[in-house]
């Protein structure tokens, strides 16, 4: 089988993409060679940030040319997020600045309006405008991921397959012949009656600590447990027990205040072909971006929410969609710098600070359950979820199926994931019973 073309210009969760193809059987590979995009089956041409720079990236590399012949060829191409963008023919972010010429319209700014932000990003609804096999399956009104702050106008209305609202309609998918491309983040998911968020994630934990997985006791580094001595091996086992999505903490990075595993994190998010969120030490712009090269989906950053307010906001914004906040408290009082000190600070409190800052979720951990399998603290994540507004991610305490039907019975609070770590690696709850769990919810 020859592997579908995944456009490599240097703009873009590149590696995510590649995966989650192969994810369901369709060989993929990152690239840009224009011979090989040329002569792949499909292509396909992700993208965050500017449009001016990922349109000046292409013409560097010399990618602009190969990606309008696949097109021409009729190979089919599917554009996503910036990617879809790229194909009109200009856009208004810093210009106008002209696109790919593929089709005809042009790339908008929301306008501001009271009470709607910008960027355009959570959750949102997809209006079907019209059948197209492309969104087979997929039911009016599916949930899907958006983070944008513009959108294509197209010229031809017979282009939009659906449509989102936000303010007014915009065109959240277009089709054209061999074309189909998306504003959103696939994959669609239906909102269960009562939900904030359409799905609920178990998220197995691998601790990093010494090139080995372990569990701290209470975020305390001399009570540590080893759980193996091959981590990549654990994510391959989480990975092909279903789960969709890893939590990775470098915990020597934690202590340390900079990645200190950067190379095991790379292996174990090429080896688990699902997303991994990464967190550890990650208390500035490079360490964030290092992490994000070496392939994490996502990465969490706590320290450097909690003090440095700023530049926390100025890391969203380089990585939108791609920066979690994680909240770690003891006693209702946060913890940073590896959880070696106390802030004035509760959870609630800068929790309700997240949304302003751009994160695209929080994570809550109580550290005096964390790793004692004594069940999660649900009064502390509810109220971090009210106070959020963003997807939250529950962490610390998980002991039994029980502690899992409960956090999944918060959704309807905003809590839209659970973190499992020693509970895993005890037996004391297998990840085929939490995810059918967390499904259910």
């Amino acid at each position: 089988m020859r592997p579908l073309a995944v456009v490599d210009y240097g703009m873009g969760n590149l590696r995510s993409v590649a995966k989650a193809f192969e994810r369901v059987g369709q060989a993929a590979e990152v690239t840009r060679d224009p011979e090989r995009i040329l002569g792949a089956p499909g292509v396909v041409l992700p993208g965050v940030g500017a449009f001016g720079a990922c349109m000046a990236n292409l013409g560097a590399l010399g990618l602009r040319e190969p990606v309008r012949e696949a097109i021409t060829a009729g190979r089919p191409f599917l554009g996503i997020c910036l990617g879809m963008q790229l194909l009109f023919d200009e856009s208004e972010e810093f210009g106008p600045i002209e696109g790919l010429h593929i089709l005809p319209g042009r790339v908008v700014r929301f306008a501001p309006e009271p009470g709607r932000k910008v960027p355009h990003m959570g959750w949102n609804t997809l209006r079907l405008a019209r059948p197209v096999p492309h969104m087979a399956g997929i039911a009016d009104g599916a949930y899907v991921y958006f983070v944008h702050s513009y959108y294509p106008v197209p010229a031809d209305p017979a282009l939009v397959a659906t449509t989102t609202p936000y303010g007014a309609e915009f065109a959240s998918s277009v089709v054209r012949d061999n074309v189909f491309a998306c504003q959103f983040h696939p994959p669609a998911r239906e909102l269960r009656a009562g939900r904030t968020w359409p799905v609920m994630i178990v998220y197995p934990a691998i601790d990093l600590r010494g090139g080995r997985c372990v569990r701290l006791l209470q975020g305390e580094f001399d009570r540590e447990t080893v759980y193996g001595d091959d981590p990549v091996a654990v994510a391959r086992a989480w990975a092909a027990a279903g789960a969709q999505w890893l939590h990775v903490v470098d915990l020597d990075g934690a202590r340390a205040g900079r990645p200190m595993q950067t190379a095991l994190v790379r292996d174990v998010c090429r080896a688990a072909a699902i997303p991994v969120q990464v967190g550890g030490g990650l208390r500035d712009a490079d360490a964030v971006r290092a992490v994000l090269d070496a392939g994490a989906a996502r990465v969490v950053v706590g320290t450097v929410a909690v003090r440095d307010p700023a530049a926390c906001r100025a890391i969203c914004a380089a990585h939108p969609g791609r920066v979690v906040i994680g909240l770690d408290a003891r006693a209702g009082r946060l913890r940073v710098a590896g959880w070696t000190e106390a802030e004035d600070l509760d959870a609630v409190t800068a929790a309700g600070r997240a949304l302003g800052m751009g994160a695209a979720a929080v994570v809550y951990t109580d550290v005096e359950r964390d790793g004692t399998e004594r069940g999660p603290d649900l009064a502390g994540t509810r109220a971090v979820a009210r106070a959020a507004g963003l997807p939250v991610i529950a962490s610390g305490g998980v002991g039994s199926l029980e502690d899992v039907r409960a956090v999944a019975a918060l959704a309807g609070d905003g809590v839209a994931g659970v973190i499992i770590g020693r509970a895993l690696y005890s037996g004391a709850v297998r990840l085929a019973e939490a995810l059918a769990v967390a499904e259910a919810a």
